[in-house]
């Protein structure tokens, strides 16, 4: 199902992209406006109408009263407080569910804005919201670590505990997505564009795995985190867990809705049967590493810039894989 359902996403943004390029207005604000409408309306087509879900624009508020920059696209339950005189809503953190920044070109500033722009959800500081399985984040941690979560995470050894706390925010917090329509035009460009975003942060207060998007992505290539959920891989033998990894051939509306149904999978709202039998995996180009210094900071790992021509590692193929089971030794 999610194949066919992603084939069509992808003929939708590609047709009304094209007639969206064709419009010709001197004025910022109304084509990025025009690009945040058709966001909104694709992402409204990929939601079960069943559920208590709509997708608004405005503004996440969190615990304590404060409120996230201005947001252009979100996935939301149940109500928010309308803003008087406008379309815009304010949500609670906790019934915000998927939060998209919609840019219609994606390059470095534009990455460096609307990184910005998701990080002021983070900085909410939200609880962990109803609804959340915690069978979710088992899974994640134990598909990075492979190592079996006890049911006090406290008893795990630092490192160990700083990777479960990553996991567990990550599945708490509002996915985030930066959406570009065009922009950087290779796989190798566009890691140049977030490398350098990602150094400039380094040794910022705030700075850290869970201020970067689950997903940074254009027509031509993507970036996403390898948190678990849905993709992840094993720490190495030398302790360092993928963070990030790209890939210049996956389809974009295939991603988004992996991702999205993911997350609605993880809260109840949609069964695992929307992702059909599920017999391919996705693997990616390796791209950042990891890993924990205690419980209190992380390092950082990157062997090259570029995605290499020569054969790569197992996990480093941007292509698809038939699903086979693990065989026990």
């Amino acid at each position: 199902m999610i194949r066919t359902v992603s084939d069509l996403l992808e003929a939708f943004l590609e047709r009304e992209r094209a007639t969206l390029d064709k419009v010709k207005v001197p004025h910022a604000p109304t084509i990025g406006g025009m690009y945040e409408d058709l966001s909104r309306s694709a992402l409204s087509q990929v939601i079960p109408s069943s559920a208590p879900l709509s997708v608004v624009s405005g503004f996440a508020r969190g615990p304590s009263g404060s409120l996230s920059r201005e947001l252009d696209c979100m996935l939301v339950v149940g109500d928010g407080d309308s803003i008087p005189r406008s379309e815009k809503v304010i949500y609670p953190l906790d019934q915000v569910l998927v939060v998209l920044q919609v840019k219609k070109n994606l390059y470095g500033t534009d990455v460096s804005k609307g990184v910005s722009n998701l990080k002021s959800v983070i900085d909410l500081k939200g609880v962990l919201p109803p609804g959340l399985r915690m069978s979710t984040v088992r899974r994640a941690f134990q598909m990075i670590t492979h190592v079996p979560l006890p049911d006090d995470p406290e008893e795990l050894p630092p490192e160990l505990r700083a990777i479960y706390r990553w996991v567990l925010f990550e599945a708490a917090e509002p996915l985030r997505i930066l959406l570009g329509y065009h922009g950087f035009k290779s796989e190798n460009t566009l890691r140049r564009g977030v490398l350098d975003q990602i150094q400039k942060g380094m040794g910022q207060q705030g700075f850290g795995p869970l201020t970067l998007p689950q997903l940074i992505t254009n027509r031509h290539a993507m970036v996403v985190k390898m948190n678990g959920l849905p993709w992840g891989s094993p720490m190495d033998d030398k302790g360092r867990l993928p963070l990030l990894a790209s890939s210049g051939e996956q389809s974009t509306a295939y991603v988004l809705l992996q991702l999205i149904w993911s997350r609605l999978s993880s809260r109840g709202f949609v069964s695992g049967e929307v992702f059909g039998e599920d017999l391919e995996v996705e693997t990616w180009s390796q791209f950042i590493k990891m890993k924990p210094v205690g419980e209190a900071g992380w390092t950082y790992h990157y062997g090259w810039v570029d995605v290499p021509d020569r054969i790569r590692e197992s996990w480093d193929e941007s292509t698809e894989e038939p699903w086979e089971p693990a065989f026990v030794s």
